[in-house]
């Protein structure tokens, strides 16, 4: 019985296998092309990094005096080589990096991409950590790179295809997918969106109504309304187009027809059009007139 059970198994593999002959793929070959494919997601994962920086550079710069939490920035980013998507990590130790904070992006003169930044004492530092003195020292070598007060919350990049970003009420995640979406302006006006969201607080009112059992979708729609309203201002301020705002929504609308009438945690994406549109005529106007670029605040 055990040998007849055997027989019809080895007859049924047979009849699940393939029936053509396939092309060799030995570990050596799987192993090439792997490094080949590593090395070119390190590249790309750097060159939207740099895209990213420069953008939320701008953005964080320009409205330092709106945001409560703020730092003097070099326009320096620093990273550990644990700050990489997991794939890469090998591959970005054999670029320099590792358990020391090392820069990733730099705007600032005489420091470059895998430097470590030491304060006086020799300890490397990490530009999220402690704001810069005015005193740096590179491989023995003091510098002194200018500074401009920036709000301190560090967007990075997230190594996914959702189109998708997130505020944490202290820092900011912006996925490749969302890089791919935008183009700068729009890249300007999400993270905008998403700063607005960590700077009127959002994160921490969500958890209280969540404590306090009151549930959370009426509140989180009208907080990312208000974080579209307040956002806009932060992408004007910092110079980039916002006409082009509106027209994001519609595309997103396209991807999730969902969202087209059905609204939960977030509005839908026709009202997200029209109130847009509203903020853009609303800036516009104070731009016009000279006025102040600040949001309408209740009393």
């Amino acid at each position: 019985m055990r040998r007849l059970i055997i027989i019809s198994a080895l007859c049924l593999s047979g009849c699940l296998s393939v029936g053509t002959i396939l092309p060799p793929s030995t570990a050596e070959m799987q192993q090439a092309e792997q490094d080949t494919q590593t090395a070119a997601a390190y590249d790309r994962y750097i060159a939207l990094n740099d895209r990213l920086q420069r953008v939320a550079g701008k953005i964080l710069t320009r409205n330092d005096e709106l945001c409560s939490r703020q730092m003097n920035d070099i326009g320096v980013q620093t990273v550990t080589v644990k700050s990489f998507p997991k794939p890469l990590r090998d591959y970005a130790e054999t670029q320099g990096f590792d358990k020391d904070p090392r820069v990733l992006f730099s705007m600032a003169q005489s420091i470059e991409r895998g430097d470590v930044l030491l304060d006086a004492k020799g300890e490397p530092l990490s530009v999220y950590d402690k704001d810069f003195d005015g005193e740096i020292f590179i491989g023995g070598q003091r510098i002194m790179p200018q500074t401009v007060s920036a709000c301190r919350y560090p967007v990075t990049l997230e190594y996914s295809p959702a189109v998708n970003a997130y505020a944490t009420g202290r820092a900011i995640r912006i996925t490749t997918g969302m890089m791919d979406f935008t183009d700068d302006d729009e890249l300007a006006i999400i993270i905008g969106h998403e700063l607005a969201h960590n700077t009127e607080g959002h994160v921490v009112k969500i958890v209280t109504a969540r404590i306090a059992g009151l549930g959370t979708g009426v509140f989180s729609r009208q907080y990312e309304s208000e974080a579209d309203y307040v956002g806009l201002y932060y992408a004007a301020r910092a110079g980039f187009d916002i006409s082009k705002a509106p027209d994001i929504w519609r595309r997103m609308g396209l991807r999730s027809i969902r969202a087209l009438d059905r609204a939960r945690s977030h509005p839908t994406t026709p009202e997200r059009y029209v109130r847009l549109s509203g903020a853009i005529a609303e800036i516009e106007d104070k731009i016009k007139a000279g006025a102040p670029l600040l949001p309408e605040r209740k009393p």
